[in-house]
């Protein structure tokens, strides 16, 4: 029975560390694995080993895919928490000056997001060594 410590990076954080940290240099400095035909423990050992690691460096790209953060600048133009019932929504539809302050802020929220998108495909085109392995990489983040 554990504690995992999750102050400093989040909980994927401190479940990669304890994986990576604790569990996996102990498996791998192991050498009791079970019995049975010694060839065929090994294979099922170093299988399970690169599964494990693999799935240590997944939740490493989790964790960068969560830190990348896209922060949009807030609307000034109107207070959005008076509005967040049906009723208010209907009241604000109908209120044409009310529409066209919402739809400023919006226009802004999608220019911002067309040059981030933009911008990150531009970046993938630019890569000299662009392969399958960062072509997965770019969707996942994506």
């Amino acid at each position: 029975f554990g504690m995992l410590e999750a102050n400093g990076g989040g909980m994927l954080g401190a479940i990669r560390h304890l994986l990576s940290s604790v569990f996996v240099p102990a498996l791998h400095s192991s050498a009791s694995w079970g019995q049975g035909n010694a060839k065929e423990v090994e294979r099922l050992r170093n299988d399970f080993l690169v599964k494990l690691e693999s799935f240590v460096h997944i939740l490493a790209g989790a964790e960068a895919s969560l830190s990348d953060v896209i922060s949009l600048p807030p609307c000034t133009e109107v207070d959005l928490a008076l509005i967040s019932t049906p009723s208010d929504y209907l009241r604000a539809a109908a209120n044409v000056e009310m529409v066209e302050l919402l739809e400023r802020c919006l226009t802004t929220w999608c220019k911002e997001l067309e040059q981030i998108l933009t911008k990150s495909d531009h970046m993938r085109k630019e890569a000299d060594t662009v392969g399958p392995r960062v072509e997965l990489e770019y969707w996942k983040k994506r």
